[in-house]
């Protein structure tokens, strides 16, 4: 039988189309080389098949009638040797047929047998086909040379199985979209914090992120610059970190190289480290190392209070201070009067808790010398009560510790840094510095005010103004660029009628907020600041509240987007008639570095514990009570401060007091039932904590406050108490 039409094309396409010349599509369409093997490799391994069948049965057929025509003629010479012929060619074609392609499982010969690899299977005509299955010579070749002589050149790493592989489809499901994205999630982490990227990396000590990706798709790593290579380093280009290591470069010839460290580089970038006792005879605290200079400055790493964090030091003045070593420090401003400025020494001083019970002052210890620092002239740091501020005289800035003393603000800033740590946020150095004075109305602060003292005539907002430059030039002697974020406000008016009180309190700290705005201390368009009050307490001598305390918590919720009233201070003790104690200082300060945490860095609004309405109904009167975030329902407490009567309600009619029958709580309520329901249309005053008892003793606590408040979260610096927020003083009057 003669060939079928698609054997005898086959049969054609082997002789004159499939060569190991360039492929070309126009040109050489059946070349193999050049990336010809992926059109054509299958095609004439297709064509060998078909064309070998049609062989196959020629021969075959050829046999047959050989061998019956020698039966038929007997042992005609002439036919004997025709027949030979024909079994030759049968035999040279099936060598044909199967010469055309050879496999193995490696390139090189197995046990230095010859023949069982690749590279010594020579016995194939030249442009015959390898494969290599497996190992590192996987992939395609083409024979080069006569049979028995030559080599095998590779033309491609991907194998038949290994494509097969490649280009297998999987079906991705929801389930499974979840299990990467939970993946991606766990080993990369997602911030919605992070503006301006997709994802980014976990954070590390500091609270910043090594690694994330930007919404455009580029990679971001931190504290890592690119960088052109010397041109006699042998590299184009590197990523140097900041103690001159590249962990990553790209040499002339192409290739990448990880954590490059070429000497004559890095010589010149950075001394050698030096030994650790280099810094520890400066005062350096922890475990120091990878210690190196960098002109008056030391540069090094310590991880003596947790997690391993870099520090600055000066090598000019031993004992410090040891500054967190980031970009940016960030400044805190404390004014007001001497509530805000008083410091208390907690190593040499006893304070008490509610009950006059000694504290310990465990907190002496709890100290953040490298993470909190002020303004320091040569012997120490700043104290402006009672003296000149000397503000001249500033030379360094100092580290706080709570047992070389500490105000509100300092705690606060204390407290902020920890909570920074504990929640893995963004870590810098926080300067904060106090220019409030004992004055005790707005006109005695604001700018263009003096004050006569002791040792002069002085103006605190000038002295303000003095210790802001100050910080702008301690903050670029360190390297860092400074940035102004808050002010802390403890201040209030004089009583309500007296000559003091001449202009509105509301309008006072409005003047305040101004001033402040008026400096732009961030540049023009900078960011604005956050200022943080707190409600006063009233004094032994005024016996209750005053007006002006209720203005300070309207004008806080008239401007909540950047005025923040961190709660009342009427539960916290006293020292004397009006100032508070070192226990109460620490309590204040904790819960305004809290509430900085959850507006400056957790973005969070604040609404302190107040009374927003009241509610004549059921026989009652319902006080509606505001929820800040992360705080528990309303509690009474009569152990911080003891009880008052009522909890510190009234009502009264025509200023006389009610009796009350009853005080209840709910969530978010508070339910106070008077013995008899005013008749409808009378109008009725109800307060909380606003007017006060006579019996109250000097050095014990506020004459008026009240019982109500609501739980936060475990103290920082007493683990058996709570950072609370408690009910805030209010008075109001409505209509039954």
């Amino acid at each position: 039988m003669a060939l079928t039409p698609e054997q005898q094309a086959a049969l054609t396409r082997l002789l004159s189309l499939y060569n190991n010349a360039a492929y070309d599509p126009d040109a050489n369409p059946g070349g193999l080389a050049n990336g010809g093997h992926r059109p054509n490799f299958t095609r004439a391994l297709a064509d060998i098949a078909l064309a070998g069948a049609g062989l196959s049965a020629l021969t075959t057929e050829a046999a047959t009638a050989i061998g019956q025509a020698l039966t038929a003629y007997g042992s005609s010479g002439a036919l004997t040797a025709a027949v030979a012929d024909a079994v030759a060619a049968r035999n040279a074609a099936q060598a044909a047929v199967g010469g055309g392609r050879v496999g193995r499982d490696t390139f090189a010969d197995v046990g230095g047998v010859a023949g069982t690899g690749l590279v010594s299977s020579l016995n194939y005509p030249d442009g015959a086909i390898g494969e290599v299955f497996t190992g590192a010579g996987a992939g395609y070749y083409v024979k080069s040379g006569a049979s028995g002589t030559g080599s095998w050149i590779k033309k491609d790493d991907n194998t038949i199985p290994g494509l097969a592989v490649r280009t297998q489809a999987y079906p991705v499901t929801k389930l499974i979209s979840e299990d990467i994205l939970r993946y991606l999630s766990d080993i990369l982490g997602r911030f919605d914090d992070l503006p301006g990227y997709s994802w980014a990396g976990p954070r590390d000590a500091l609270g910043q992120t090594p690694l994330a990706v930007g919404l455009e798709g580029d990679v971001v790593l931190r504290d890592l610059r690119i960088v052109a290579a010397p041109s006699d380093s042998g590299y184009s280009w590197a990523l140097i970190g900041l103690n001159g290591v590249a962990p990553l470069a790209v040499a002339d010839d192409g290739l990448v190289w990880l954590r490059l460290s070429p000497k004559s580089w890095i010589d010149s970038y950075r001394n050698a480290y030096l030994p650790p006792e280099t810094v520890i005879a400066l005062g350096a605290p922890g475990n120091p190392f990878e210690t190196c200079r960098d002109g008056d400055f030391l540069r090094y790493r310590s991880g003596g209070d947790g997690a391993a964090l870099p520090y600055v030091i000066r090598t000019d003045r031993a004992g410090g201070p040891s500054i967190l070593d980031t970009p940016e420090m960030e400044a805190a401003i404390s004014y007001g009067q001497s509530w805000r400025s008083m410091n208390h020494y907690y190593a040499r001083e006893t304070f008490y808790d509610a009950d006059r019970q000694a504290v310990p002052p465990t907190i002496a210890d709890m100290s953040e010398a490298q993470t909190v620092m002020t303004l320091a002239r040569a012997g120490g740091p700043i104290s402006p009560v009672g003296a000149p501020f000397e503000t001249s005289a500033i030379v360094d800035l100092i580290g706080l510790k709570m047992s070389t003393g500490a105000n509100i603000g300092y705690v606060a800033s204390q407290t902020l840094a920890k909570l920074r740590r504990g929640a893995r946020r963004y870590q810098r150095p926080i300067l904060e510095f106090c220019h409030a004075y004992p004055g005790f109305t707005w006109p005695q602060l604001r700018p263009g005010a003096y004050s006569t003292t002791s040792q002069g005539s002085i103006s605190p907002w000038q002295e303000g103004l003095n210790m802001i430059a100050a910080a702008r030039a301690q903050a670029a002697r360190y390297g860092k660029t400074i940035r102004f974020r808050s002010v802390g406000f403890t201040h209030a008016a004089a009583a309500d009628g007296s000559p003091g009180d001449m202009l509105p309190y509301y309008s006072s700290l409005a003047e305040m907020v101004a001033s402040y705005d008026a400096l732009a201390l961030n540049g023009p368009g900078g960011d604005p600041l956050h200022f943080f009050i707190d409600q006063t307490a009233a004094s032994i001598g005024l016996g209750k509240a005053q007006g002006s305390y209720l203005e300070q918590v309207q004008f806080a919720v008239d401007n909540a987007a950047r005025v923040h009233l961190i709660g009342p201070r009427f539960p916290y003790g006293f020292i004397d008639d009006i100032h508070h104690d070192a226990f109460a200082t620490v309590r204040i300060g904790e819960l305004e570095g809290l509430v900085k945490h959850k507006v400056l860095d957790l973005g969070q609004s604040w609404d302190c514990a107040r009374i927003t309405s009241v509610v004549p109904e059921g026989g009652g009167f319902t006080f509606n009570v505001t929820r800040p975030s992360g705080f528990d329902d309303l509690a009474f407490d009569t152990t911080q401060i003891k009880e008052f009567g009522d909890k510190g309600f009234q009502l009264r009619v025509a200023g006389a007091a009610i009796p009350i029958s009853q005080v209840t709580l709910t969530a978010n309520k508070v339910r106070v039932i008077p013995v008899t329901m005013p008749s409808s249309g009378t109008n009725v005053e109800a307060s909380h904590a606003f007017y006060g008892r006579a019996d109250t003793a000097t050095a014990t606590h506020s004459p008026a406050w009240g019982n109500v408040k609501r739980l936060g979260p475990p103290s920082i610096y007493f683990p058996k108490l709570t950072v609370d927020t408690w009910v805030c003083a209010y008075r109001s009057t409505v209509t039954v």
